[in-house]
């Protein structure tokens, strides 16, 4: 028998609460490994807007996400950008 799972998922997202700090630092490593991928800088961007944000309007269309860490979330992206942008290897587009 399986053990029953204290918070459900269903279509990917928790019926009872979403620990909103983990899935942001989650999805910031994605943006660092987006940022370093062997892609035009637009592209990398058009994939952050694309799936990184898709992902946060998604779950937070059914547990809100406290606007704290949504702008927390948003500088924290933004000084992603910049450095990279700033101080990117000279072999990146």
């Amino acid at each position: 028998m399986y053990p029953i799972n204290s918070n459900p998922t269903y279509l990917g997202v928790p019926l009872l609460e979403v620990d909103w700090k983990h899935k942001l630092d989650s999805l910031l490593r994605r943006v660092k490994q987006t940022l370093y991928m062997d892609l035009p800088v637009t592209l990398r961007v058009t994939g952050i807007n694309t799936y990184i944000y898709s992902t946060i309007y998604y779950l937070n269309q059914h547990r809100p996400c406290p606007t704290e860490l949504l702008t927390w979330f948003e500088d924290e992206v933004a000084k992603l950008l910049l450095y990279y942008l700033l101080f990117r290897p000279s072999n990146h587009n």
